[in-house]
């Protein structure tokens, strides 16, 4: 945990090689691969997937790889993830999914590709609010049109 904290791809490559626990998590239940997306580790990400990393093992806050990647913006991190089957309908502790946190933002590439990676639009959070209905809150026409596009080809 703290070579992908430190960002130490050599010694966490080696200790991968040694056996050691690729989802083994903090006190938090934070995992090498949640630190590794926050600090925009392409290539500790990629080495944490291919020794078998759970992918959508998520934090105390039930806050996941891909939510971190969404509410990061980090493009090349989230179609890695969902290249690689992350969840993109997990729900944190209050409903939110990784379109939400990217619709509340306003990243419009990011709601494009978890729209084109089969997220719902019809989940709604712990207070009841949507996708759709947090965008035009916020007045991100172009993700409120992107969700009615999407919402009307499905």
């Amino acid at each position: 945990m703290i070579a992908c904290k430190e960002n130490r791809r050599d010694v966490v490559d080696l200790l991968l090689r040694l056996h050691s626990d690729v989802n083994h998590c903090d006190k938090d239940n934070c995992s090498p691969l949640a630190f590794a997306c926050n600090t925009w580790n392409f290539d500790l990400v990629d080495l944490l997937l291919t020794y078998g990393a759970d992918i959508n093992l998520a934090d105390k806050d039930m806050i996941s790889p891909l939510h971190i990647a969404c509410m990061n913006d980090n493009k090349k991190l989230v179609l890695k993830l969902v290249e690689n089957k992350a969840n993109v309908n997990a729900e944190d502790k209050i409903g939110q999914t990784p379109l939400f946190k990217s619709v509340f933002n306003g990243y419009n590439e990011i709601v494009d590709i978890l729209l084109r990676h089969g997220a719902s639009i019809d989940i709604c959070d712990k207070s009841g609010c949507s996708s759709l209905a947090i965008a035009g809150i916020k007045g991100h026409n172009t993700i409120v049109d992107l969700l009615t596009q999407y919402s009307q080809n499905k």
